[in-house]
């Protein structure tokens, strides 16, 4: 029986090219001997130019932050100073800040551009309070609302309307 042309070649090619030994991982000791031995470059050096980069980046950061911090809108800050020139106390502006988080409004100025707006949050804003807080807040929003709109209080419900 006769050996096939490939079997023999590959015999021929392994004596000629003996495999290579399989190198084992080397331990965290023999890395750190050899870091710190005079051919690389020792840990410390390293270390300094890890923590140049970050602070480079945190500068490059810090710098694409302040040249575009005037880009983004600001709801709250529009709405205080309306709310400032419109005559209102921060008691009251952090009260429409309240009602509209509590009614999912996008921000505290729709409940300052229409009265019925207003008297529709509110009074869904009442009946979400408890029986002990209810009147202090309805009173608060009545002179939120003649502040506002320059008129007579809305009839908000004074008691909690059984469903």
């Amino acid at each position: 029986m006769t050996t096939p042309p490939l079997l023999t070649y590959l015999s021929t090619l392994a004596q000629a090219q003996p495999a290579q030994p399989v190198i084992a991982r080397p331990s965290i000791d023999e890395i750190q001997s050899h870091l710190s031995s005079d051919g690389l470059i020792p840990t410390h050096w390293i270390l300094i130019a890890a923590g140049g980069l970050i602070v480079l980046l945190s500068g490059l950061s810090v710098a694409r932050w302040w040249k575009h911090r005037h880009e983004h809108s600001h709801p709250l800050l529009v709405f205080s100073t309306t709310a400032s020139l419109v005559g209102l106390r921060y008691r009251d502006q952090w009260t429409l800040v309240l009602l509209a988080y509590n009614q999912s409004l996008a921000s505290p100025l729709t409940l300052m551009l229409s009265q019925d707006t207003f008297d529709h949050h509110a009074k869904a804003y009442l009946e979400s309070r408890r029986n002990w807080r209810r009147e202090t807040v309805r009173r608060q929003l009545n002179e939120i609302r003649t502040t506002l709109f320059d008129d007579q209080p809305a009839h908000l419900p004074t008691q909690h309307a059984p469903a």
